[in-house]
């Protein structure tokens, strides 16, 4: 199972259903047997554990593939993308990994009680303010 467990980049239905066919079981039955291993068998679980940690790190590399873009060789030589760096990509790292330079996202709704819906959300990048810089509700 753990063999197909890294096949399937951690997927247990995929993983289930690989095994089940090698070995004649339902998907199912080889699905609830996995959930079992983790929860009985601790040098199991560390392996999976050891593998969404890998598997994590393979997905990390494909993200940086993304923000970087690809480069090849033009017709004069210089170098030139064959695919650019992706913008989502790069705003989706600075948003999930970029907190601690100040790039968050803070939502600002329109709360007006004459209107009967909330108006449009607007999404601004706003500094991180450290737990000191935090004020009370009172304030």
């Amino acid at each position: 199972m753990i063999e197909a467990m890294s096949k399937s980049l951690g997927i247990v239905q995929h993983a289930a259903a690989k095994v089940a066919a090698k070995t004649g079981s339902t998907t199912e039955a080889v699905a609830r047997s996995h959930y079992r291993w983790l929860k009985d068998d601790e040098e199991y679980k560390e392996a999976i554990e050891r593998l969404e940690d890998e598997t994590l790190d393979f997905v990390e590399s494909k993200l940086f593939e993304l923000i970087n873009g690809v480069k090849v060789q033009g017709k004069n030589g210089e170098m030139v993308y064959k695919r650019a760096p992706d913008k989502t990509s790069i705003i989706f790292y600075l948003k999930t990994k970029g907190r601690k330079r100040d790039y968050i996202e803070r939502k600002e709704f329109d709360l007006d009680p004459d209107q009967k819906n909330l108006a449009m959300p607007i999404v601004a990048f706003v500094p991180a303010m450290d737990e000191d810089e935090e004020g009370s509700a009172e304030d």
